[in-house]
């Protein structure tokens, strides 16, 4: 489909991902340091001190792998004026849903659950979007994600109204 095309198109969001390439290149650097150093915990029995290294390796080895997952599945979504269409550019994946197959949004707030000892508290993060298909299927839209996600909500629900208005004046 041509740009000019699209009603809206988002933009990943450059700072989140900036920070999960930081993410990978840190957690590959204390491996890599840890790998290359003569691998002796003091203070320890060398078993010990070998497994305390496995576990620490194992550790930031999965961190960076989980900044690395985050950074490959980052999503793009385009509205055209009978469709959206979500994207993951680094793994070629391309989805087209028309306006009309949304049954329903919903927005919520994004937060993280924060536990210290007794207490627990959430802590606000952004907004989420729920797109629910009329199949069932369910579809999240982040504003951690992606640049706009304000104005493409703005846009989508429009667009949504004016596709069932006109869907229902042709029946």
């Amino acid at each position: 489909m041509a740009d000019n095309n699209y009603i809206y198109k988002t933009k990943p969001n450059y700072l989140f991902i900036l920070l999960m390439i930081i993410g990978v290149v840190f957690c590959a650097f204390i491996v890599n340091l840890v790998l290359s150093s003569n691998m002796v915990v003091h203070g320890v029995s060398e078993k010990t001190g070998h497994l305390i290294i496995i576990i620490f390796i194992c550790f930031f080895a999965l961190l960076g792998l989980g900044c690395l997952f985050i950074v490959v599945g980052f999503k793009m979504f385009y509205l055209t004026h009978d469709e959206l269409i979500m994207s993951r550019p680094f793994l070629f994946y391309k989805r087209s849903i028309s306006l009309l197959d949304i049954g329903t949004t919903s927005e919520a707030d994004a937060s993280i659950s924060i536990s210290r000892g007794l207490s627990y508290k959430k802590m606000n993060i952004g907004h989420k979007t729920t797109v629910l298909l009329k199949s069932g299927k369910k579809i999240v839209i982040s504003s951690v994600e992606i640049w706009g996600y304000n104005m493409l909500m703005k846009k989508l629900d429009m667009q949504i109204r004016i596709n069932k208005d006109r869907h229902h004046q042709y029946k």
